[in-house]
């Protein structure tokens, strides 16, 4: 008896971690996506260049004042809506 309430513990505690893992993998998924939005709704393409270095750098809040900001400060990006190829181009002027 006291065997089999040990097998389901164990089982219980296995079940929960698993969960806990897909609820884990779901949120950083979830994360990602409104990231990304949050890159698209300011105008600069995560997946090259300028853009996908600042996704992967960003870690602030999900708001679009607040990206630009961070963007001014740490690349020099206003807010308006650039293409990486023109982002680019600002760079290497100030070289």
């Amino acid at each position: 008896m006291a065997e089999e309430n040990m097998t389901d513990s164990t089982d219980s505690v296995k079940n929960m971690r698993d969960k806990i893992d897909r609820q884990e993998k779901e949120l950083k998924e979830l994360r990602s996506a409104v990231k990304t939005n949050l890159f698209k709704e300011v105008g600069l393409p995560t997946d090259s260049g300028v853009g996908k270095m600042a996704f992967e750098l960003y870690s602030g809040g999900n708001d679009t004042a607040e990206l630009n900001t961070w963007l001014n400060e740490n690349y020099g990006i206003g807010e308006t809506q650039l293409s990486n190829e023109q982002i680019a181009a600002q760079k290497n002027k100030r070289i």
